[in-house]
């Protein structure tokens, strides 16, 4: 999934049953489409001819692509959200 926040282009993307990785994309990133190709290991490929690891890491012969960046953040559960910013849009 892609989306922007703060006029910055992130994409999330699941590697197994409950963990999700989350990337910040830079430049032209932003523009491109995404998608899995492996689960194990996991590997995550654009439709430029980029494959990145779940560590955010190029996997190409060519060494032209970038790494990319991990977005910051954590995981939480709903309710510990809920509790601790009621008043936020997403607690609706």
């Amino acid at each position: 999934m892609k989306y922007e926040f703060a006029h910055e282009s992130y994409l999330l993307t699941r590697m197994g049953e409950l963990t999700v990785v989350a990337f910040r994309l830079q430049g032209d990133q932003g523009n491109r489409t995404y998608h899995q190709v492996r689960s194990s290991p996991f590997r995550l490929a654009d439709d430029q001819g980029g494959l990145w690891d779940e560590f955010w890491n190029a996997v190409n012969e060519t060494g032209e692509k970038p790494n990319l960046a991990p977005a910051d953040g954590y995981m939480t559960e709903w309710y510990e959200w809920v509790s601790g910013y009621p008043e936020s849009q997403i607690a609706d």
